[in-house]
């Protein structure tokens, strides 16, 4: 998806989906999807720009205290979910600045400091009902050679921890076996975390 963007001039919204979707169907992920950074005096000029390209109600926003859909807060730079695949069932995350939760925003610079792809570890997804744990990476696309580069925006990809493991573990021992395996986090001063099982409960 980087290399994508970074061999094409400008990449819309029916070549993103069109190169997108086949990898989704190959790989247990939840979406991929594209974050462009919008400065505070192009927010509106940028949420004007995608409802010209059929998105309606675009804005930029946040989640409110409560969890609810409000604009985003006035900040000097927002990082936008721009494009997102597959859309049904996602769609409602589309214009989620994801500059709006800290551990976020700091995965998003330090990507774009280093080049590297970077996660915020493991967290509530958000727009997801169930609140299932999962996993959003950053990988920063530049244009320009070094070490005048200008950031384009960051490739995103999001997947959840439980067809994840699913997917890993389906060849493992046999079905008439009663053993359930469990996939955890363990940071240091901090309790165990609970992100996944195989097979699933229930």
């Amino acid at each position: 998806l980087v290399r994508f963007f970074q061999s094409s001039g400008v990449v819309d919204r029916g070549e993103f989906g069109a190169f997108a979707k086949p990898m989704l169907e190959q790989l247990e992920i939840q979406a991929l999807g594209w974050v462009t950074p919008v400065p505070l005096n192009q927010k509106a000029a940028a949420e004007t720009q995608a409802r010209y390209q059929g998105l309606g109600e675009y804005t930029i926003w946040e989640q409110g205290p409560g969890g609810e859909r409000t604009p985003s807060a006035e900040r000097p730079l927002y990082y936008p979910i721009w494009y997102l695949e597959p859309l049904e069932g996602n769609a409602q995350m589309l214009g989620f600045d994801l500059g709006s939760e800290p551990a976020h925003r700091a995965a998003l610079e330090a990507a774009a400091q280093t080049g590297l792809p970077t996660t915020a570890g493991p967290w509530a997804l958000v727009g997801q009902e169930n609140q299932e744990v999962g996993l959003m990476v950053f990988a920063p696309v530049f244009s320009g050679e070094s070490p005048a580069q200008t950031l384009q925006g960051f490739a995103l990809l999001a997947l959840q921890f439980g067809p994840v493991l699913d997917s890993a573990l389906a060849t493992g021992l046999p079905h008439n076996v009663a053993v359930q395996r469990t996939f955890h986090q363990l940071q240091y001063g901090q309790p165990i975390r609970f992100l996944a099982v195989h097979p699933p409960l229930g």
